[in-house]
């Protein structure tokens, strides 16, 4: 028996709706549920990595500071003060009492 055009068409929709149906659709839900998981992993790890490398450059540039600050601390220390006018004489020994 022949079939028309339209007939066999049909069946060619009803065959390949079988072949996607269910199963490869829960197939194609897992997938994209899969890449979809990995890729938030990947972005919280890329996250992740952005914040310590901010850590890291916060820690070195507070460790910069420190190094600053004691650097002018020990500048004040060392400052000679009997041949300074007696106000100034009286701020540095001020800023040393502070520092210590």
């Amino acid at each position: 028996m022949c079939m028309g055009r339209k007939a066999s068409k049909e069946l060619l929709k009803k065959k390949k709706g079988k072949e996607v149906g269910e199963g490869s659709n829960s197939t194609f839900t897992a997938e994209f549920w899969n890449q979809r998981t990995e890729r938030e992993k990947e972005r919280a790890e890329r996250e992740k990595e952005k914040v310590e490398r901010h850590e890291r450059a916060l820690n070195q540039h507070q460790d910069q500071l420190r190094i600053e600050q004691q650097r002018l601390d020990m500048e004040v220390l060392s400052k000679d003060t009997s041949n300074m006018e007696p106000n100034l004489a009286a701020y540095y020994e001020h800023l040393k009492t502070e520092i210590y």
